[in-house]
């Protein structure tokens, strides 16, 4: 939680790849303003997207508690019922058991938003540990044409791979359409979406929505209601970039940047009952039986040990 309720904290906006160095600038508990931080390796300049930042913070559509849908889906009213968030994670983690029992781990995809457009880097590393650790192969990612253009241009001048590496564990979205509706070459039954929006990131959202309503579960964490969070069966609500803290070790600028180490705290309390996706991660793989690849649940213990491998090498 943030401790000061005014004055002009340093920060990194990380709403994209970039993380450019900026201060938050808060009054009486508000963020008002972010603004560049020249003395920063990526601070002499900020986006509109960056500038705009207290406007998601302060946004009348967010969504603030865990909400459970009570009708069926194509409803015109989903009859959303808020509920806690004990209920929510645990009927989240029972319905995933419950499909990779029946099913397999491979029914289950995971839909996580780009880091190229969104504050996901905080959390998105933990979030392909879950999806491996849970043992699917479903990753339905996306992103921006500009993130993949920086990539190229990176391989090209450093002799860098372009593209994703690792663990092979990436899908197109569009491949799990087909997966939900025709069940080649196997049926996709439950969606942990982490504020990716497939509805408007790829086409024919009609075929899209029609896999979306054929789905046994689907859960949702996000800042807002978007239209595929309309289809979920339960949606968690997300805390944005300025609410919760963030570490980033290294700024992919040069190599006196890319050896600064900094921690971005909250700048303003957490709205309503939101949470970071972080914590929600940990939580939902301890109910998963997962809880010894997330350090017993203890996030700070993970935060720990990812610094004093990053300090090893």
């Amino acid at each position: 939680m943030a401790k000061d309720p005014s004055g002009r904290i340093p920060v990194f906006c990380p709403l994209c790849t970039p993380r450019c160095g900026c201060e938050a600038v808060v009054q009486n508990g508000r963020m008002v303003a972010l603004e560049p931080d020249q003395s920063h390796p990526t601070g002499k300049a900020l986006c509109a997207k960056g500038r705009a930042s207290p406007g998601l913070v302060d946004a009348a559509d967010r969504l603030l508690f865990p909400f459970r849908r009570t009708r069926p889906k194509g409803d015109p009213d989903p009859g959303w019922q808020r509920i806690g968030w004990d209920e929510a994670l645990d009927d989240t983690a029972a319905a995933l058991r419950r499909i990779a029992a029946e099913s397999g781990p491979e029914a289950v995809a995971f839909a996580v938003m780009t880091a190229a457009g969104t504050a996901i880097s905080d959390a998105a590393l933990w979030i392909y540990r879950l999806i491996n650790a849970f043992g699917s192969p479903n990753n339905c990612n996306a992103s921006e044409i500009c993130a993949h253009t920086r990539a190229m241009a990176e391989g090209t001048g450093t002799g860098r791979a372009a593209g994703r590496t690792g663990s092979g564990r990436l899908d197109h979205i569009g491949r799990s359409v087909p997966r939900a509706l025709e069940a080649h070459p196997y049926r996709v039954c439950g969606l942990v979406g982490f504020g990716a929006n497939l509805l408007l990131s790829h086409a024919d959202a009609g075929r899209g929505a029609a896999a979306l309503r054929a789905l046994d579960f689907h859960v949702q964490a996000d800042l807002y209601l978007t239209p595929t969070a309309e289809f979920a069966d339960i949606v968690l609500p997300i805390a944005s970039a300025w609410e919760r803290e963030g570490l980033c070790v290294g700024f992919r600028l040069d190599q006196n940047a890319n050896e600064l180490v900094q921690l971005r705290p909250a700048v303003v309390p957490a709205r309503g009952e939101t949470r970071a996706d972080i914590d929600v991660v940990f939580d939902v793989a301890v109910r998963l039986g997962l809880a010894k690849h997330f350090w017993n649940g203890d996030v700070e213990a993970a935060l720990r040990h990812s610094w004093r491998s990053a300090g090893s090498h």
